[in-house]
């Protein structure tokens, strides 16, 4: 090794080994100051030679004195951690330390505190963020003046709109109705003036006050059709427009204003989006006893989803569709529904996505319990793993749900034998009372060693007075079989 090498080694370990000191220490602090020796966490944070390590464990020791109320020495710490943070040369690392210690501040109630180092941030981008965030929290701590004084010195329009809109919404959640109205009508941006009068108008509705609910829902309708159209997210739908009135059906009918919600569904110009909002209406409507309204706003649904272009949104629509006839008792309609979305789930182009569709809808169904179904579709995933997890958790559900004979014909679905699924389902079928079907199980895990011996822990559970009977068989099993041979292998 050459000497230029050599030095070159010897510094970079010489480096190593200040830098596992400094984080030894740094976390030694920590430790002390969590156990409220916060005087020797001090000590040891100020034998810390790394500004970055240093700053940070006195940050974090300021936190903890916070939290346990000793303000005035938590503010003495983070004093510390800023003059430590001046050692730092670097701007990037100098700036990001700051924004640390501030974010460390407004968590522990100090906002003043907070606003003099987010003004020393020089680097805009950043200390417009920090500026939000300060803001907002005066907002949520029912500072709402000066909230509004911070907000306003925001220079970047997105930071202040979105500030603007978390202080309007303190506002009404506050019972300032006036005021969060006033806020949120100087809001520039149209999608956070309109998210903002959407959570004014829900105050108003949640303090009983419908009319005034359904004039400012209103303000927030005709700010959300003055939002240009136009794609911006990766999700299904790509209006901000189009989601906009989504969300003030979906406030509209959670408050039961389901003939201004269906007007504000039928506004929605992309149909799988609309048909989404008219989904979420008929659930509202279901939910409150308005059958007769519910069934009529389903099939609108339905003969919206049916003008969906895109494959692979118009399957996912009929699928949801079918669920929601199923809850409202309109089976015939829902095994079309369904039969339907399958016919068109078969046709989407692409083993993968078509594929992930069918296990989606078959998870949709078994979650809503209709197992029967889930089971039909999770039958036609043609990629191996994903149909077998399938199957397994429909088996296990109707097991769990006292379904035996049905939970065996989830079973004759797998394709070969499960030896570490086997043993577990049988345990469930026992548990829920089963002492009859998950005998079917005990040849496919005779086979294998380790299955072999969890049946016979079902065994046990299904019939404790033979337990003696049924160890003796295991210990003999075990002997035969010896003790080095693998858990999966089987048995001669």
């Amino acid at each position: 090794m050459s000497s230029k090498h050599r030095s070159g080694w010897r510094l970079s370990k010489v480096f190593a080994g200040l830098t596992r000191r400094c984080s030894a220490l740094a976390d030694l602090a920590r430790s002390q100051a969590q156990a409220g020796l916060y005087d020797l966490a001090l000590q040891t944070a100020l034998r810390i030679e790394d500004a970055d390590y240093q700053t940070e464990a006195l940050r974090d020791i300021a936190e903890m004195q916070a939290q346990a109320g000793l303000t005035e020495d938590a503010l003495a710490t983070f004093h510390r951690a800023l003059q430590s943070n001046q050692r730092n040369t670097e701007p990037d690392e100098y700036f990001w330390g700051l924004e640390t210690i501030a974010q460390a501040m407004i968590q522990s109630g100090m906002h003043e505190q907070a606003l003099e180092i987010a003004l020393q941030i020089e680097e805009v981008v950043e200390r417009n963020k920090m500026l939000q965030t300060i803001a907002e929290a005066h907002a949520q701590a029912g500072l709402h003046d000066q909230a509004l004084t911070i907000a306003l010195q925001i220079e970047t329009p997105e930071n202040r709109c979105e500030a603007l809109q978390t202080i309007a919404e303190a506002h009404a959640q506050a019972g300032l109705y006036d005021q969060a109205l006033t806020i949120a009508l100087q809001i520039e941006t149209p999608e956070n003036r309109c998210e903002a009068l959407r959570t004014v108008a829900e105050a108003h509705a949640q303090a009983g006050m419908m009319e005034q609910a359904r004039v400012v829902f209103e303000h927030a309708l005709q700010t959300a059709l003055s939002i240009p159209r136009g794609s911006f997210s990766w999700e299904l739908s790509d209006s901000p427009r189009d989601e906009s009135l989504e969300q003030l059906v979906k406030s509209q009918a959670q408050f039961g204003m389901y003939e201004m919600a269906f007007q504000t569904a039928l506004m929605i110009e992309d149909l799988y989006t609309q048909t989404w909002a008219l989904l979420i209406l008929s659930d509202a409507q279901a939910e409150n006893r308005h059958i007769e309204n519910a069934t009529k706003t389903v099939k609108l649904a339905f003969e919206t989803a049916l003008q969906i272009t895109d494959a692979l949104q118009r399957v996912h629509a009929l699928s949801v569709l079918a669920f929601m006839q199923a809850m409202l008792d309109k089976l015939d309609d829902a095994n079309t529904t369904l039969n339907l979305a399958l016919q068109n789930a078969q046709k989407i182009e692409g083993f993968s996505i078509r594929n992930r569709q069918l296990a989606s809808i078959a998870k949709l169904y078994l979650e809503a319990g209709l197992h029967e179904q889930a089971s039909r579709i999770a039958a036609q995933i043609e990629e191996l793993f994903n149909r077998q997890k399938i199957l397994e958790n429909i088996a296990d559900a109707q097991a769990q749900a006292a379904q035996f004979p049905e939970a065996m014909r989830t079973v004759g679905l797998l394709a070969g034998e499960s030896s570490d699924f086997f043993p577990e389902l049988a345990m469930k079928m026992v548990e829920a009372g089963d002492r009859r079907y998950f005998k079917q199980l005990l040849l496919p895990c005779a086979y294998f060693k380790q299955a072999a011996m969890e049946m016979c822990a079902a065994l046990i559970r299904a019939y404790p007075e033979q337990a003696e009977a049924i160890g003796e068989v295991v210990m003999e099993f075990v002997g035969a079989q010896g003790t080095d041979t693998e858990a999966t292998e089987p048995a001669p």
